[in-house]
């Protein structure tokens, strides 16, 4: 008898833990350090680079959840299997806000497939595999009268409470709004005095053939064998940016593959630089066409950042 928890009954203590590991008070000692010797600041930020001494800020789930496509409109599954907490803002001594630099993403997954079926020709291999792991950025809009008021609202939509508890169905594609069910990504909170009101809008994924999200890991095709697969997305170099533009190629319409067929992983063009203080990261388990079934176990993001 199986253990795994079907949509139709998430447990309640699910709950998305959250741990910081270095902090930034930690990371800014260190830079304190590196200035009293006489260094100057431009040359304590390329040491911390090259050390990749970062405040890290990490959000786990390990949650048995099982989608299937047959039981979701159009043999489409689309499940919101965690959230992260929000990029934090970064402060200096004096209380100024400064830009919050994200140099990587961490993405690890516990998952497989419903272990039949599938292609010959793709047998434990990437290729052909229709359950998978994909990302949003989402960035909140404030509807505060308040113009000074923080992007991090204290006061969130219901649908973001909910994730930090369990997983949501999300059966249909974000930029659609006008699809059913409402979507809870495009619907402002509201707590009875307008100044915390937010709602949250995807970032565009460049890649031409995906209308908003990252792919970040499918899985082994037709193996029930329970796989960890770690993904790891960092900041785009200057050099790797101006060969982009010199080819061409705009952020909104990358051409080349959008993962490694070899490892079934994605590459993340732009993921980490669209990333800024305030936006949540997104984790959505997919599972498409009948017969089709995505089991994850657990997952984790980890966000690396400095000023």
């Amino acid at each position: 008898m199986s253990d795994a928890t079907h949509p139709a009954d998430i447990p309640q203590g699910s709950a998305v833990k959250t741990t910081i590991t270095t902090t930034l008070p930690s990371v800014n000692q260190v830079r304190y350090i590196l200035l009293t010797l006489g260094l100057p600041y431009e040359l304590t930020d390329i040491i911390l680079t090259y050390a990749e001494y970062y405040a890290l800020h990490t959000t786990k789930r390990a949650t048995h959840l099982r989608i299937q496509a047959s039981s979701e409109y159009l043999n489409n599954a689309k499940w919101i299997y965690m959230i992260s907490d929000p990029v934090p803002e970064v402060c200096r001594e004096d209380g100024q806000v400064v830009p919050t630099k994200v140099q990587s993403v961490r993405f690890q997954m516990r998952s497989c497939d419903q272990g039949w079926g599938g292609f010959s020709e793709g047998k434990n291999t990437y290729r052909n595999s229709y359950t998978w792991f994909e990302t949003s950025i989402l960035r909140p809009r404030s509807f505060s009268s308040s113009p000074t008021s923080s992007l991090i609202s204290p006061s969130p939509p219901q649908w973001i409470t909910t994730l930090t508890t369990q997983p949501i169905n999300y059966t249909f594609d974000l930029s659609s709004p006008s699809s059913p069910p409402p979507s809870p990504i495009t619907s402002p909170s509201s707590n009875g005095d307008n100044t915390a009101a937010i709602e949250y809008t995807e970032i565009l994924s460049p890649y031409r053939r995906r209308a908003k999200r990252w792919l970040v890991q499918m899985n082994v095709q037709a193996s029930r064998h329970i796989r960890t697969h770690t993904v790891t997305w960092s900041q785009s170099s200057a050099i790797e940016r101006k060969a982009r533009e010199s080819s061409g190629d705009s952020l909104r319409g990358v051409l080349e593959p959008e993962y490694d067929e070899k490892m079934g992983s994605g590459r993340g063009f732009g993921f980490v630089d669209n990333l800024q203080a305030g936006d949540r990261i997104a984790l959505v388990a997919r599972a498409l066409y009948p017969g089709w079934e995505h089991n994850v176990y657990e997952a984790e993001i980890e966000v690396a950042y400095q000023t």
